[in-house]
């Protein structure tokens, strides 16, 4: 009596390339985008920084350049004086000042 092995057939083309036993996958690194900071005071380039545990925001060069159009279009707007009509807000689109559309019940008062 001769015993048979079973073999799955390959689902994708990373089976077909490698066995089953030999396919890695990648971890994301989940990290959060801010520094926790000890109370130890640091000193870098002759200024001495002394925390209490706080945390810190790093933003990244797209959230910097985001803030810079938002406050670009809401210093625009002041000089238009439009902000009363607009609603401000962060996107990474580019939206940053919505136009306001009052209701007709808004309108009547």
């Amino acid at each position: 009596m001769q015993m048979e092995r079973r073999v799955s057939k390959p689902r994708n083309d990373r089976e077909i390339m490698a066995p089953s036993s030999q396919i890695k996958r990648r971890k994301i690194d989940h990290t959060p985008s801010r520094r926790i900071l000890s109370s130890v005071g640091v000193e870098r380039q002759g200024i001495s920084v002394s925390t209490k545990g706080s945390i810190c925001p790093v933003s990244s060069g797209s959230e910097f350049r985001i803030l810079q159009d938002k406050s670009s279009a809401v210093a625009e707007a002041k000089q238009d004086c439009c902000t009363g009509n607009f609603k401000i807000l962060d996107s990474p689109f580019g939206n940053f000042l919505l136009p306001v559309i009052p209701s007709p019940a808004e309108l009547v008062e």
